[in-house]
């Protein structure tokens, strides 16, 4: 998905963000996505994570309320981040 142009949305908090995060991520916290969502297009595809995977299936189910319709949930940072290693080595 991410080769095909997926996003991937941090829904941490600005000071989780700022100590680490996957590269081209852009960052929009849980707690701010009902006054925010607006700043997404729906037409794209977005891959939520944070730090354990408990706000990324929030931040999933309230966009997809919000008529996105091509949003997964991608998990904790550490978690996404090996996808995207092993990824990147298979190239």
């Amino acid at each position: 998905m991410i080769k095909n142009g997926a996003i991937i949305l941090d829904v941490r908090t600005e000071k989780e963000f700022d100590r680490g995060n996957i590269d081209g991520s852009i960052n929009i916290s849980s707690k701010l996505i009902k006054e925010r969502y607006n700043e997404l297009d729906t037409s794209k595809t977005y891959i939520t994570y944070c730090s354990h995977g408990l706000r990324s299936v929030d931040v999933e189910k309230i966009l997809k309320e919000k008529g996105f319709k091509k949003v997964f949930n991608g998990g904790a940072l550490s978690d996404l981040k090996k996808i995207i290693e092993m990824t990147n080595q298979k190239k």
